[in-house]
């Protein structure tokens, strides 16, 4: 038996379905003339896909029964006309190449191509030339017809959500008829499903919803009668500038991979867009419309989406939050407004009123990180605030061990009925008349993809649920985190670059408002601080290489988070407001005024002011009587005056090793004994702060009126092994001073 393929195909759902009938009918008697007999299994089909393509399903499965010929034993493969096998100028040529090596005929049924003619390779050049330009034509006048209609407001396409198509209306009120007798269609607001739009930018503009949230809702709802609404079209609806009466057409272009059959969409230049202005059609206040439109580019600029391009500002930050703050009106990043030596943070679109943005002040550099610094680390990168992180994080993790499998069910019942419907519709198909067949193919295309996506979720879950799932990591430490935080701490204090890019894991894009407060002559500042300490300790575990990297990558495959949210205010912050968290963690340890001062490295005025600040009493203002002096031609400047940084070590080893009195160091040094004080504890000043963070007092050794010659003559007798008595009697000085001595000795840092 000689076996023959047939392979029909039609473009568009605008084509008539019918067509795959009548090629099929053709094919058939083209075959049976030629007394081949064709299988109902070697009978393949595309319905309402584009020839531009080789990523056609019934095109694949008929190349696929070509290239296996020694198991088929097809010898001919009949088309309608070589345009049906493909539109593509090289993907013919392919597969005539594939049909001459395999030695399969071609039969073009009504073109009369035939690939065993003599001159069958310059008929192919030719025809296939003709059908990818003849393709390329169809498509350009199909764009300059829908171009015109744009421009004379004829309805194209579908409608969006909130309009209808309404016959369009000549001078006479009378429906305007075309040249192909068919009604012209005009748009016209849809008063019910217009309620559902206004309802979206309200929910989304002043309710602050999502846009998951608001498709939830219209799901529920059942808007325009379906219930497949997710956040982009959402999305889509809300930036859709029609409801505000500004109709546009030809923004983007599609543009077909004709290898993968992928299409990408592009962007058109402005000039080609179609923009035409339809009061009719606004249903929708343009101060709500801006007002959900600003909205969404905050809700973009926060979203921790990693391609997006970086400004230069994030790439390569000169201060801590460059690139970081985002306005909340209009959604651009602010940038620096001022250069040195008073560099500015301000909104740009606000300076100059584009897009209807108010943040028109400008804010201090300086400012705006100190306040948001001292927000940061007095709230966020508490002990208690990680602590509390933690403990949430490890009931996660002993939560997530207990995880129940899934039940798949329900799908397994809905893929009984997908399949059940399919069934039914192609029993029923044989008895349809021609114009109800394109319906029923329709049908069953939706149905086809419904029946995969189920298979797909119910393998996916099977397997889940079969495979033994991991143990979850072990917990969070706290020693760890906390190593993580303070190495943070000194990380901030460094280079504004690495600690711009912590501070950006930390809270992201950080939004800017103003308002205005009674009694203030300028607006004031606020940010919107929304920190995770995830992504923070992630990078930081990252950076270490630290064990608790794959506990923290896990919580953020798992997508939890511990976020806090705060609004704080942008302006200058105190010296006493500033000192009041940690001044006041010392005093509660029990550290005196003076020990506090020394461990901030302020005065003890400052330490007094911070401490009435914290417990909520007035600072009192003290008079500046000290002014500025501008040093004479020759004379040092103020920081080599400091003679005490210079002299530190100096007196230290005098104090410490001598056991001299600080009068005495001083007369010998030549300087004051309070310059003497003050060099002491500069040498000392980690030992300061060490011993008030901890709550104790540092060992001062006593000091000495003995010579220096007796001290050392003194140490020498320690250290071969005499007791304080024999000491004393042989250098006739009390037991007391060598017991003192003896202790100084004893200690870790004695030299």
């Amino acid at each position: 038996i000689n076996l023959g393929m047939i392979y029909v195909r039609y473009s568009s759902d605008s084509s008539n379905a019918t067509s795959l009938v009548d090629q099929l009918r053709l094919a058939l008697n083209k075959s049976a003339s030629e007394k081949r007999f064709v299988p109902w299994c070697y009978v393949f089909a595309d319905a309402a896909v584009t020839g531009r393509t080789a990523k056609r399903r019934g095109y694949a499965l008929a190349t696929w029964v070509v290239q296996n010929k020694s198991q088929t034993g097809i010898e001919t493969l009949y088309i309608d006309d070589l345009g049906r096998a493909s539109r593509d100028c090289i993907e013919t040529l392919r597969l005539a190449r594939l049909l001459q090596n395999k030695k399969v005929g071609l039969i073009g049924v009504s073109d009369g191509f035939d690939l065993s003619s003599p001159d069958a390779e310059m008929h192919l050049m030719v025809l296939a030339m003709f059908n990818q330009h003849n393709g390329k034509q169809l498509r350009e006048k199909v764009m300059r017809g829908q171009l015109g209609a744009a421009h004379r407001g004829t309805a194209i396409g579908r409608p969006a959500l909130g309009y209808k198509m309404v016959p369009q209306l000549d001078t006479y009120g009378q429906p305007k008829i075309n040249a192909k007798e068919k009604t012209v269609k005009e748009l016209a607001i849809e008063p019910g499903n217009a309620e559902y739009v206004r309802m979206a930018f309200e929910l989304h503009a002043n309710e602050l919803w999502s846009y998951s949230r608001i498709a939830k809702k219209f799901n529920e709802l059942r808007v325009d009668d379906r219930a497949s609404w997710d956040g982009p079209c959402i999305k889509g609806l809300l930036t859709n500038p029609t409801y505000i009466g500004i109709y546009l057409y030809n923004r983007t272009r599609n543009l077909l991979d004709s290898e993968t059959g992928k299409l990408t969409t592009e962007k058109n230049p402005y000039r080609e867009w179609v923009r035409k202005r339809r009061p009719d059609l606004a249903f929708i206040p343009k101060a709500l419309w801006r007002k959900s439109r600003n909205r969404g580019r905050v809700t973009a600029a926060n979203s921790h989406n990693k391609g997006r391009r970086l400004s230069v500002n994030q790439t390569h930050p000169k201060h801590t939050f460059d690139g970081t703050l985002v306005c909340e009106c209009c959604g651009h990043t602010i940038t620096k407004a001022r250069g040195t030596p008073w560099p500015s943070f301000m909104c740009l679109n606000g300076k100059s009123g584009k897009h209807g943005c108010s943040l028109i002040t400008a804010k201090s550099v300086r400012i705006v990180e100190s306040a948001l610094l001292s927000h940061i680390k007095s709230k966020i990168l508490t002990p208690a605030n990680v602590e509390r992180c933690l403990v949430m994080a490890n009931a996660f993790l002993a939560e997530y061990a207990w995880k129940p499998k899934t039940d798949a069910l329900p799908l397994k019942k809905e893929l009984v009925r997908v399949r059940a419907n399919l069934e039914r519709l192609g029993q029923i198909t044989g008895f349809q008349e021609a114009e109800g067949i394109k319906t029923l193919l329709k049908q069953m295309k939706e149905e086809e993809g419904k029946e995969a996506r189920l298979v797909s979720e119910i393998s996916a879950i099977e397997r889940s649920n079969e495979e033994t799932p991991p143990p979850p990591p072990p917990a969070l430490s706290l020693d760890q985190v906390q190593a993580y935080l303070d190495d943070l701490h000194g990380l901030l204090s460094q280079s504004p670059g690495p600690a711009a890019m912590a501070l950006r894991e930390l809270t992201g894009p950080i939004p800017i408002h103003q308002k205005t407060i009674a009694g203030q002559a300028k607006p004031v500042w606020f940010a919107r601080v929304r920190a995770d300490l995830i992504p923070l300790l992630r990078r930081r575990a990252r950076d270490k290489n630290c064990p608790s990297l794959v506990t923290l990558e896990f919580l953020s495959q798992q997508k939890w988070t511990f976020v806090t949210e705060e609004v704080v205010e942008l302006r200058k912050i105190t010296q006493p407001e500033r000192l009041a968290p940690e001044a006041l963690r010392l005093e509660a340890m029990g550290v005196s005024k003076n020990d506090i001062s020394k461990a901030l490295k302020v005065s003890y005025q400052s330490v007094t002011n911070a401490l009435t600040f914290a417990h909520g009493q007035p600072v009192p203002k003290y008079a500046n009587q000290s002014k500025k002096r501008t040093p004479k031609d020759g004379a040092p400047s103020r920081d080599s005056r400091r003679r005490y940084v210079e002299l530190a070590a100096e007196v230290a080893r005098m104090r410490d090793e001598l056991l001299m009195p600080f009068t005495t160091i001083a007369r010998e040094l030549g300087i004051a004994k309070v310059t003497t004080s003050r060099a002491y504890w500069h040498a000392h000043g980690k030992d300061v702060t060490d011993a008030a963070t901890q709550g104790t007092k540092i060992a001062i050794p006593r000091y000495s009126r003995a010579d220096a010659a007796v001290i050392q003559e003194m140490r020498d007798l320690i250290i071969a092994g005499q007791s304080d008595e024999q000491i004393a009697d042989k250098l006739k000085i009390e037991p007391a001073r060598v017991a003192h001595l003896r202790a100084h000795m004893k200690r870790p840092d004695a030299a």
